[in-house]
């Protein structure tokens, strides 16, 4: 058995904030603050920081308003599949290149736009990159498969043969098993 003490003694940990720089309607940005949690609007930024608390590998992955995924850091020609080294007390801030914004901060931000919806980032962080390795892995399959059963079931939905349903109902559970 694990004690709490023990758990949180061996469990990695970052320090993280997204930054906000809210448009104003007569143009420009509010000064940049910490995000309260409240909705963001398109035209307003965003920046990702994470500081290490010690020596880790981490990767962020964000899973955008459509559905679709992507690793935010690494990138670039150099990224592993691993995550990247990050050391005690260094801060990773993202976007890392500037999007151009025309806004005045010095900062990189990412822009808000359309469609509208939830971004959710994902910050994996580890001891070992292999174990990021697997992570990504796993989340890649997962999105492999669900874009298999979305192609399955709209088929299914196009099809009204009963024979072609049976078939491609059993194909939707069969996906479903592989998960």
């Amino acid at each position: 058995t694990v004690t709490p003490a023990q758990f949180f003694a061996s469990t990695l940990a970052v320090d993280r904030a997204v930054i906000v720089e809210r448009k104003r309607p007569e143009g420009g940005y509010e000064p940049p603050v910490i995000w309260d949690g409240t909705n963001l609007k398109k035209g307003d930024r965003i920046q990702l920081q994470i500081r290490a608390v010690e020596d880790c590998y981490v990767c962020v992955i964000v899973v955008q308003s459509d559905k679709s995924a992507r690793t935010l850091f690494p990138e670039g020609p150099g990224a592993g599949p691993g995550g990247a080294h990050v050391r005690k007390g260094d801060v990773v801030r993202l976007p890392a290149q500037r999007a151009d914004t025309g806004g005045s901060s010095q900062d990189f931000y990412f822009p808000l736009g359309d469609p509208a919806g939830t971004e959710t980032s994902f910050v994996i962080v580890e001891r070992e990159p292999a174990r990021i390795s697997k992570a990504i892995k796993a989340q890649e399959e997962l999105r492999q498969t669900e874009e298999k059963v979305a192609g399955v079931e709209k088929q299914l939905a196009q099809t009204s043969d009963p024979k072609m349903k049976a078939e491609l109902e059993t194909r939707r559970l069969e996906l479903f098993e592989m998960e």
